[in-house]
């Protein structure tokens, strides 16, 4: 495997640091999941880097050139990061790329479907966020009390474990998300990088109803991932969310829980089309 290299993709107002994994011919760019990193992708070289060159990117607050996480960046959209893709393909001489992306990762890599259709070729969606509204994280990235709610509890630890214990019992998060938001809010740091995350995608959005679309109009071939077991993505929201699109999308139902990363050799043989 390579050593860890990164490069840095910038548009003057934002930086998104990457590394790249293999050697094909073919562009496959890479997005982690909320407190992982670019690294993740590491473990598909050996069997994705003969055709594709992987390029993995480190979201903000993230990896080893994190931004700090009690400082506030503008709001990302999917614009600017259609943008700095763009900007990407020129430099690399590619007209179109794959891509694949892992919770969080899964929604962005959506976002960019009604921006540059054009552009994409396969779309690999593992474990996705936002197939469905997420109530908590739009009041607090999307209102001026949120914010200001959201500041205070990362300030008063006590008073947020209390927050989403309550929030637990009023049916709003599961237990396993209570447990992960539990995991994630446990220091200073963590918590920082919780809020400003949210605030820094609060404008992020996906639009199932123009993914459709293009989906037939590029003939964009698309996989989708979900770990049986995974109580935090479930398998019940993946087929409600696959209900919206008339195209046909397999949906591979991995024996594991939200840890779909640990099956990368089952992925990457479906990529392949090898399974």
């Amino acid at each position: 495997m390579t050593e860890s290299v990164y490069s840095f993709l910038s548009d003057g107002t934002f930086t998104l640091p990457y590394q790249s994994f293999g050697t094909g011919d073919e562009l496959l760019l890479a997005f982690h999941g909320f407190g992982r990193s670019s690294d993740d992708f590491r473990r598909f070289e050996v069997e994705l880097g003969g055709k594709y060159t992987l390029v993995a990117f480190d979201f903000f607050y993230h990896g080893p050139h994190a931004i700090a996480e009690n400082k506030r960046i503008p709001s990302f959209t999917a614009s600017d990061l259609s943008g700095l893709i763009e900007k990407l393909l020129w430099e690399r001489k590619k007209v179109r790329c794959s891509l694949i992306g892992y919770s969080q990762g899964g929604k962005t890599l959506m976002g960019l479907v009604h921006k540059i259709p054009h552009r994409i070729h396969e779309l690999f969606v593992l474990a996705p966020d936002g197939m469905k509204k997420n109530r908590v994280r739009e009041f607090i990235g999307g209102t001026s009390f949120g914010r200001k709610l959201g500041l205070h509890l990362v300030k008063k630890p006590d008073l947020l474990h209390t927050f989403i214990k309550i929030l637990r019992k009023l049916g709003f998060i599961n237990e396993k998300v209570k447990i992960f938001f539990l995991a994630n809010t446990d220091s200073k740091e963590k918590r920082y990088k919780v809020y400003h995350s949210w605030l820094a995608l609060n404008k992020y959005e996906i639009h199932p109803h123009m993914m459709n679309h293009y989906f037939h109009a590029k003939k964009i071939r698309v996989e989708f991932f979900i770990g049986k077991y995974d109580s935090i993505i479930t398998l019940k929201s993946a087929n409600l969310f696959l209900k919206k699109f008339n195209y046909p999308i397999p949906l591979h139902a991995l024996e594991c829980g939200h840890d779909l990363l640990a099956l990368h050799e089952k992925i990457s043989r479906i990529i392949l089309n090898k399974s």
